[in-house]
């Protein structure tokens, strides 16, 4: 079933990102609020290697509180944990808008739930989604959608229109990951990008957007008393090639096409 306009498939092909909604009615945007608030809460086991942290937590009490889910800012792969989080990602509203830019073959390759909490909510610095992904070719898709209102406030998206057609650009290592993600090591990649190039696009619960792995892209700390919540689903077509460590290589779950169900 088609959801986008011949004018939205040409605005996504030449801008590289695209506001869209409504993605999930008001239920469906609860529940995943409340999971995501489950997890962040230390309320439902989930792996905390899974789990980073807002830089300001170091000498919180991180155990199982209220005060907890302040703290946390990405739960990753929750798809891969929660049966809710698969359903969403395999949610037909999502994929007939996803299909349009991709094509009828599709598959997972993960999952996160973005946290923003009020006061202290990191930036995202401008990066690409391509820089950290092992994948080719660099054909994906991202669909960000709000849990909260996303303004520009409190942290909702940015995108640099077209940038997606100047390849992938030289990255940085900016802030580490590894002292506010139980140990990962990891850091933030970060790019250069003409601020005053960029568009803002805020989004109502249940709203979001689409947008290409080549996309400059940030989000803006969050300074006010309202949390940013998101959940996004990264999207690529079934003739992808995963070209990190095969001892590292996930299994990818096709949630459309001719080999739907299947792991790959």
């Amino acid at each position: 079933m088609k959801r986008l306009t011949p004018e939205q498939q040409r605005f996504f092909r030449e801008e590289g990102y695209l506001g869209f909604g409504p993605f999930l009615d008001e239920d469906r945007v609860r529940k995943i609020g409340e999971a995501i608030d489950a997890i962040a809460g230390g309320e439902i086991p989930y792996p905390p290697e899974l789990i980073r942290w807002e830089p300001v937590s170091q000498g919180a009490d991180l155990g199982r509180s209220a005060a907890r889910k302040k703290f946390v800012y990405q739960i990753r792969y929750p798809h891969r944990h929660i049966p809710l989080f698969m359903e969403h990602a395999a949610d037909p509203a999502l994929l007939d808008v996803v299909e349009d830019l991709l094509g009828p073959d599709l598959v997972i390759y993960n999952t996160q739930a973005l946290l923003k909490p009020a006061f202290h909510g990191t930036s995202q610095p401008w990066h690409q989604d391509a820089a950290y992904w092992p994948i080719r070719p660099m054909n994906m898709v991202s669909c960000w959608i709000a849990i909260d209102e996303a303004t520009l406030e409190n942290g909702c998206m940015r995108f640099v229109p077209g940038s997606h057609k100047r390849g992938l650009a030289e990255h940085r290592s900016g802030r580490p990951l590894s002292a506010a993600s139980g140990g990962t090591a990891a850091a933030v990649q970060e790019i250069q990008v003409d601020e005053s190039e960029a568009v803002a696009v805020p989004a109502r619960p249940g709203h979001g957007s689409l947008h290409h792995c080549l996309t400059h892209h940030g989000t803006p700390p969050n300074r006010t008393p309202h949390r940013r919540r998101a959940i996004i689903c990264h999207y690529m077509p079934l003739d992808f090639r995963y070209t990190g460590p095969e001892q590292e290589r996930p299994r990818f779950h096709v949630v459309r096409g001719k080999r739907c169900g299947e792991i790959v």
